[in-house]
């Protein structure tokens, strides 16, 4: 895949920080003297609606058209540390107008804010579902933004939220699914990545887990309240899981995929399988030579990946418009009777 000058220089960039947790450090503390904008770009297209609906003191936009039906809630990416950026809003804009789906993106606290933690972060997110109006029927996220919500997702299954049964699909795009970055795979793929670095990674994970009261930055191994591959895969929704191979979280992409093929109760996260793979209920596109988050870009690979998005988003759709028709008509017969 040919990177564009500008990307190029942002992967150089992002390598030289996320290699060197010093200088993440200094990158994510002038952050907060410093923080970028989130709003929204407002050349979108003319048909696409923004709105901002904040909810538990948390911006929230809501990009959608006239005629969408359903909501995607989508959480964005950056280290657990960068701010959304007009990619990802181009993203929620072409699902809005082309899956005819609203797009839900909440601005939730990153690094080195005080309520930036996995669990704060993850139970707002849940909140979100919970509000009935928002009619929230996906969720999605990439990079670290799929880390959390896959792990938004868990968590409704486990504390088995009546809001669980009301999401049809999960969509993951280069996801962090393992935070203590420590598989071997992980590391045989790190030199080839232009993008990530292990170790600068690894600590902004550690300082969004920090302690909350003595604040020391931590991960434990395979715990799944801040790791999703080691969490509940048994009842997930529909999944669709997109990964490169010049990105290093593509150990972590191969190794949900084997969990899936050995069966959706397997625990074994340690295995690892390359390729893609359509599976019922889960499907997983490895391609070749992609680097992190590749549908997020403006190229003919992002497009075509972006079409499989579209694609998964639509079917499910209709099986969720499908399934609330025959509610209402089994309610309708049963007032009949």
């Amino acid at each position: 895949m040919a990177a564009t000058p500008r990307l190029e220089e942002w992967m150089r960039l992002s390598k030289e920080r996320l290699r060197d947790t010093d200088i993440m450090m200094e990158y994510i503390l002038d952050l907060y003297e410093f923080p970028p904008n989130f709003s929204p770009p407002q050349d979108l297209g003319n048909d696409i609606l923004i709105e901002r609906v904040d909810i538990h003191h948390w911006p929230l936009y809501r990009i959608s058209t006239r005629s969408s039906l359903g909501t995607m809630l989508y959480c964005h990416g950056g280290d657990f540390v960068n701010e959304i950026v007009s990619q990802h809003y181009q993203l929620a804009a072409q699902i809005a107008r082309e899956a005819e789906i609203s797009v839900l993106v909440p601005i939730y606290p990153l690094l080195p804010r005080p309520t930036a933690r996995f669990e704060q972060v993850v139970s707002g997110l849940c909140k979100i579902v919970a509000i009935r109006h928002f009619n929230i029927t996906s969720i999605a996220g990439d990079s670290a933004g799929g880390t959390l919500a896959m792990l938004t997702m868990q968590r409704l299954i486990r504390i088995q939220s009546p809001c669980a049964s009301r999401i049809k699909s999960l969509m993951l795009i280069s996801p962090l699914l393992d935070c203590s970055l420590s598989h071997p795979e992980s590391i045989n793929l790190e030199p080839d990545d232009p993008w990530l670095g292990i170790d600068g990674l690894h600590l902004a994970a550690r300082l969004f887990n920090r302690d909350p009261v003595t604040l020391i930055p931590w991960i434990e191994r395979a715990d799944p309240n801040v790791s999703p591959l080691f969490g509940n895969i048994a009842d997930l929704p529909a999944t669709l899981l997109l990964s490169g191979t010049r990105d290093l979280l593509c150990a972590d992409a191969r190794r949900l995929s084997a969990r899936f093929r050995n069966g959706d109760t397997s625990e074994n996260a340690e295995e690892w399988i390359a390729g893609s793979v359509e599976l019922e209920g889960f499907k997983y596109v490895e391609a070749e030579d992609m680097l992190h988050v590749w549908p997020l870009m403006a190229s003919p690979e992002g497009a075509e990946a972006r079409e499989v998005i579209l694609d998964f988003l639509r079917k499910h759709k209709r099986v969720t418009r499908i399934l609330q028709e025959q509610k209402v008509q089994d309610q309708a017969t049963g007032i009949g009777r």
